[in-house]
């Protein structure tokens, strides 16, 4: 026996070995399993309640489905919110800026303070950032993550307003759109987008665009978007380093740009002059800046972002006198136009 033991093999020692360490240490650390075990579920019957007690306080929009039933708004009337034109200013912030109440801020003053996290209750280390929008014309501000979920905020005292739930389908940009702003647009990396009706909740699922057939094949991805100041006007980044135009009157393709990097931005800017005209800015990935005007294929102007290696964001201001590059170093450069 003695010597046939001398000829085990490798294999057949290790197991035998295992064998006997499993039966010495067989129960003696079931209790710590259990105990961790219930941890856990603890835990998880925590993290379930916190997040029904949020749901409780949202003002639901519609289903979770995002199909627009049962879309009757609650709460403050949202057609009063979008009618004003005034953004509320709380009485500490006036004073500080030395503002009678609703007047103009300082000039030559930029005052930056810390607000509340609107996203901070349902924060989840799992979802990326979100997409935000400030609604041109009331004190109104979108958010839209990547779960799914589009919220509106009344400001400055960032109350809830409405909750809207679309399964499967990750928020990457968000619109506003529309004659009068009432409608908002919502992206992915999907074939087809979300148009929603601000005031009523009520949703459309725009399969695909209207193609000429000069256009190329229907779009695969919608993922990076960007409106006009007037929202009439919608460019989205598409495949082949190219950037699609579309109206938002029948979202109707209209024309295609090209670029010579695959772009990773899109940004409107006001054009000066007694007829402007909305300007596209397009952001390629290694820095490359393009200026269009949506009548005409060819770029206005281009630069290259100063010490871009990865493109990031793309910002313009409103009157077009100045552009914000950022990569993603952390680094945001100003440019005037």
């Amino acid at each position: 026996q003695k010597a046939a033991e001398r000829r085990l093999s490798k294999v057949e020692l290790q197991r035998r070995l295992e064998g006997q360490f499993k039966a010495m240490q067989r129960g003696s650390g079931a209790w710590a399993e259990v105990a961790l075990k219930e941890q856990k579920a603890a835990e998880r019957e925590a993290k379930r309640r916190r997040l029904e007690g949020a749901d409780e306080e949202e003002e639901e929009w519609s289903d979770e489905e995002g199909t627009g039933k049962n879309a009757a708004t609650k709460g403050p009337g949202l057609d009063e919110l979008m009618k004003s034109n005034r953004v509320g200013v709380s009485k500490r912030a006036q004073e500080r800026q030395g503002a009678e109440r609703g007047g103009p801020l300082p000039s030559a003053v930029l005052a930056i303070r810390k607000v509340k996290d609107l996203e901070a209750k349902w924060k989840n280390s799992k979802l990326p950032q979100c997409s935000v929008r400030f609604h041109p014309s009331a004190p109104v501000l979108m958010t839209g993550t990547h779960d799914g979920t589009l919220r509106l905020y009344r400001l400055p005292a960032a109350k809830k307003l409405h909750t809207l739930r679309f399964r499967d389908y990750q928020i990457y940009a968000l619109a506003i759109t529309g004659a009068s702003s009432s409608s908002a647009v919502l992206t992915s990396r999907r074939a087809f987008f979300h148009v929603v009706d601000i005031p009523t909740g009520q949703t459309r699922r725009i399969q695909s665009l209207a193609l000429s057939p000069s256009l190329p094949s229907p779009v695969r991805s919608f993922e990076t978007m960007a409106a006009s100041p007037d929202g009439g006007l919608l460019a989205f980044a598409i495949d082949n380093n190219s950037i699609l135009l579309a109206e938002t009157a029948g979202f109707r393709a209209t024309s295609l740009l090209g670029h010579p990097e695959p772009p990773r931005a899109l940004a409107f800017g006001g054009a000066a002059g007694a007829a402007p005209t909305p300007i596209l800015h397009a952001l390629g990935a290694h820095g490359l800046v393009a200026s269009y005007d949506p009548r005409s294929s060819h770029p206005l102007h281009m630069f290259r972002d100063d010490g871009c290696v990865h493109a990031s964001a793309l910002a313009a201001s409103p009157c077009g006198a100045h552009l914000a590059v950022g990569s993603t170093s952390g680094a945001v450069n100003l440019y005037s136009l």
